[in-house]
């Protein structure tokens, strides 16, 4: 073998060699922030369970005393049917995620 080959052939594998060191590299730092994107999600899924529980159980412990003559189902769950405060933060989150 031609010893000018040779060196060509180092140089080319020396260099895919800094290319493969530079992936993982980035590799490792996307997996980082892909571990605190998980985190973030599941403080923000525990904090949206824990505010549609408050939700629901606010409707049923306090019943809401309106001056309209619009008629009313009583339906404790209709916070989880029908929607309400924790359909609104559902969205809200939705739309940050999305972005």
């Amino acid at each position: 073998m031609d010893p000018a080959e040779d060196s060509s052939i180092r140089a080319v594998v020396e260099l895919q060699g800094a290319m493969l060191g530079r992936q993982a590299e980035e590799l490792s730092h996307a997996r980082h922030a892909m571990d605190a994107l998980l985190s973030q999600v599941t403080e923000l899924s525990d904090q949206l369970r824990h505010l549609q529980a408050i939700d629901c159980n606010t409707t049923q412990a306090v019943p809401q005393q309106s001056t309209s003559h619009e008629p009313r189902i009583n339906n404790p769950q209709i916070c989880v049917q029908k929607g309400g405060f924790s359909t609104t933060i559902r969205f809200v989150l939705r739309q940050k995620i999305s972005c």
